[in-house]
């Protein structure tokens, strides 16, 4: 049951209170009855002031969502990206192949084999150089 140390503040006959409402934690601010902030929200991407909601991104966003300035993609490419999402630079491909890629995703360089032969692979996918043996037979 109900009691007055549950509620501080005095309830209107409607037990809405007298008091202005804060906004969730996104937004400190009185809250208008139709449940929006009175002040500018720094929450989600309507905003249009600076906004760190997350460190990739430190810069104002425009009304469509999308930073006025260069976006770094990630860690593997520290390069700003273009309006395709595509690095203006050579990416390096993956820890197998440490060159860089053609635009179809192969590499420009050889590509060693894997660890059981350390030489170059031929395009069917076989040693050029001899294989020794397993463990059981050096």
């Amino acid at each position: 049951m109900a009691t007055a140390a549950d509620n501080l503040n005095p309830i209107t006959a409607a037990k809405e209170s007298q008091y202005p409402i804060t906004a969730t934690r996104e937004s400190q601010y009185p809250i208008t009855a139709a449940g929006e902030s009175q002040y500018p929200l720094t929450a989600g991407r309507e905003s249009q002031y600076p906004i760190t909601a997350g460190r990739e991104r430190q810069y104002p966003m425009t009304a469509a969502g999308q930073s006025q300035y260069p976006i770094t993609a990630t860690r593997e490419n520290q390069y700003p990206i273009t309006a395709a999402g595509e690095s203006q630079y050579p990416m390096t491909a993956t820890r197998e192949s440490q060159y860089p890629m053609t635009a179809a995703g192969e590499s420009q360089y050889p590509m060693t084999a894997t660890r059981e032969s350390q030489y170059p692979i031929t395009a069917a996918g076989e040693s050029q150089y001899p294989m020794t043996a397993t463990r059981e037979s050096q």
